[in-house]
């Protein structure tokens, strides 16, 4: 079967200088290496900094706040190769329903083998600001062959379902040809139904997932041929999801992810 292809490059973005300036949120916090920052959903005004060495930080969103808590410290269990490649804590994402349910969702990479793991865990019962560290349930693991283009966005639709993405597998140019391999999950972003299991899973598969019924195919992907999607978001006016696939040399690249496209890499 054959499917479209898809490619959008945003090539410029006009923006005088005076239309914006940057501000110094909270100068009284720093960070390692942080690679996002999220909110819970619950109403409590806190925000959450994801630190690529295995940490999770929190603190009030206050621009005066001086100390950020340890919400999750899982170092012991990510792996960087020395801190010096695109391994680490990439992704968190708290369920829709965390208020009631108190889970939360991480992306993180680990050796022996080399893979990206993802798992729920949830919030002490005793400290909000706290998570169980023996809590860990795997949801999914991806073997990854290099250390590079782990993807790490991981992130709930307004579908209830949790989008992921992983990039291509690593090195440069694809050698493994995992773009445009719809057996793996490399190379694509995935959806899937954490709130129910099937088939010895601890996530179960949407009914309307893109490849359900195409041999060889990986049910979960929802869109491939993507090269390394560092991050995604949906445009809360449109409802459009928006990702940035990191681009190789020469061009960076924007898309818009539609279910069932084929987006590219590595043939253009």
């Amino acid at each position: 079967m054959k499917h479209k292809i898809l490619y959008i490059i945003i090539l410029f973005l006009s923006i005088t200088q005076s239309s914006y300036n940057i501000q110094n949120a909270f100068p009284n916090l720093s960070f390692q290496d942080p690679v996002g920052i999220h909110h819970a959903g619950d109403g409590s005004n806190r925000l959450f900094v994801v630190e690529q060495e295995g940490r999770i930080k929190v603190f009030d969103n206050n621009s005066t706040i001086s100390n950020a808590q340890t919400f999750l410290d899982i170092r012991s269990i990510v792996d960087q190769d020395g801190g010096y490649t695109e391994e680490g804590l990439l992704g968190l994402a708290f369920h829709p329903n965390y208020v009631e349910n108190g889970y939360f969702y991480i992306n993180y990479t680990e050796h022996n083998p080399r893979r990206n793991v993802i798992a729920r865990y949830s919030v002490s019962n005793d400290n909000p600001n706290s998570a169980d560290y023996d809590s860990s349930m795997i949801i999914l693991e991806v073997n990854q062959p290099y250390t590079n283009h782990n993807g790490g966005q991981i992130s709930f639709g307004e579908d209830g379902y949790l989008y992921i993405s992983f990039g291509d597998g690593g090195s440069a140019g694809d050698p493994q040809g995992n773009g445009q391999n719809l057996s793996t999950l490399l190379g694509s972003i995935i959806r899937i139904d954490i709130d129910n299991s099937s088939n010895g899973n601890n996530y179960s598969i949407p009914d309307d997932n893109p490849f359900l019924d195409i041999p060889n195919a990986q049910d979960e992907i929802y869109a491939y041929g993507l090269r390394n999607v560092w991050k995604f978001s949906w445009d809360l006016e449109t409802g459009l999801l928006w990702a940035a696939d990191v681009g190789q040399n020469e061009y960076e690249e924007i898309d818009i992810i539609f279910p069932g496209l084929n987006y590219g890499w590595n043939e253009m």
